[in-house]
């Protein structure tokens, strides 16, 4: 019995909701309303040009950093940097 109640109120909500999307269908013109053309902006108001390199001398506030504990260290790319300058190539003569 409580099935068959679920059931009969899926299907009401169900042509409600159809009704509803149609009625809004109609209201906003449906497909043959005109579509905007947005491709020869980029969302600067100055242009994109303009806007690269803006926020160079950006310093991030302190309270917007994450935890000094979650930050890289310092001297990280420096050593990063040093071990791939070391990697030497194999030559024909060298063995692994």
């Amino acid at each position: 019995m409580a099935g068959s109640w679920a059931l009969m109120a899926l299907t009401g909500v169900t042509a409600l909701d159809a009704l509803c999307a149609s009625n809004l269908t109609a209201e906003k013109g449906g497909p043959k309303r005109a579509h905007a053309d947005y491709r020869d902006r980029s969302g600067f108001p100055q242009g994109a040009d303009k806007a690269r390199g803006a926020a160079r001398d950006f310093e991030v506030p302190r309270d917007m950093r994450g935890p000094d504990s979650l930050r890289p260290h310092p001297l990280q790319e420096e050593v990063l940097r040093s071990r791939r300058d070391a990697v030497v190539p194999l030559t024909q003569g060298d063995s692994e």
